[in-house]
């Protein structure tokens, strides 16, 4: 009876847990690839300034 009780509460918090480690993940997932694509451009753009600084002093 008792272990009854127990399993049935488990059962309850995984079922609400269960979306919420979902709704993480999807987040998680989402921020790292935009971080990604944020550093890959701000890496273009330092590359790009260097080179142009590296033009100006060699007179380019």
């Amino acid at each position: 009876m008792q272990q009854d009780i127990t399993e049935s509460k488990f059962a309850q918090l995984a079922s609400r847990v269960r979306p919420v480690l979902a709704a993480a993940l999807v987040v998680g997932v989402t921020a790292v690839v935009a971080g990604c694509n944020t550093v890959e451009g701000a890496g273009r753009d330092i590359e790009a300034a260097g080179e142009g600084i590296s033009d100006a002093a060699d007179g380019d």
